[in-house]
């Protein structure tokens, strides 16, 4: 059952491999608790797992599991519980948003390839000048991994943010990462950031650039090599230092 919802992910949903075989280990996590996934036995192992410490964002990760294990069993005239459909989300507590300092973010930038590797070189150095976005711009890691050739306006050294989670806005390209940019811009036909994996035809654009679990991976790979321990820390670190450094400055929130 493992194998075929995996290829029906990867067929039908059209999720990365990575994807797919996180939520094949989310299934065999509520296999491990209950025979039969149903609405009440969701809510059962939901209520077992809270009380063993785990987040609402994790129990919310296994809800999405279970909603997509039975739309699978749907499409396969299995029999399914169509109560898992209506279960609700829970609402994600409050997260203590971390920091990093001016040192620690330039050390992070600093870090050369592990690898000597030309492949992987290029992708460790295409990261680097993603970070480096993400880190003088403030700009939302989503916001970066859609930026394209077009979207790079070097006449006024701007980035055009189409695809955001706000409104559309410009944002001040800085002037240190210029030359790494034009390098990047002539290398790419579209997108500056692409998936690894590359895009099928027909995807959706989510396959088509890096995504969280791409950027995710790079960032704590580079924290632990740096063997910096403060929890909290995520690619979102980057931009809420940017923030808070401007805060303290006195700058204002408008601005």
């Amino acid at each position: 059952k493992y194998k075929d919802y995996f290829n029906w992910l990867l067929l039908t949903r059209e999720v990365r491999e990575s994807t797919a075989r996180m939520y094949v280990d989310n299934l065999r996590c509520i296999f491990n608790h209950t025979d039969a996934i149903t609405k009440e036995n969701l809510l059962t192992v939901h209520a077992k797992l809270k009380a063993e410490g785990k987040r609402n964002s994790y129990l919310n990760h296994l809800c999405t599991t279970a909603r997509l294990y039975t739309m699978f069993l749907r499409d396969k005239g299995l029999p399914y519980d169509d109560g898992i459909l209506t279960i609700k989300k829970l609402k994600q507590e409050a997260i203590l948003r971390a920091t990093m300092s001016d040192t620690e973010i330039e050390a992070f930038l600093k870090l050369k390839s592990p690898i000597k590797s030309l492949t992987y070189k290029c992708r460790y150095y295409r990261f680097t000048l993603f970070f480096s976005i993400c880190a003088y711009t403030g700009m939302r890691p989503s916001e970066v991994s859609h930026l394209t050739v077009d979207t790079c306006d070097l006449g006024r050294m701007v980035f055009i943010l189409e695809k955001t989670k706000t409104i559309p806005r410009v944002v001040p390209i800085p002037p240190n990462i210029v030359d790494k940019l034009k390098e990047r811009i002539a290398e790419c036909d579209n997108y500056l950031f692409p998936s690894i994996s590359g895009s099928k035809e027909g995807s959706s654009l989510q396959n088509a650039v890096v995504d969280s679990v791409d950027w995710g991976y790079n960032f704590q790979t580079r924290i632990k090599r740096l063997v910096i321990k403060r929890k909290g820390l995520t690619p979102y670190s980057l931009r809420h230092s940017l923030i808070t450094q401007l805060i303290d400055e006195d700058v204002s929130l408008f601005k």
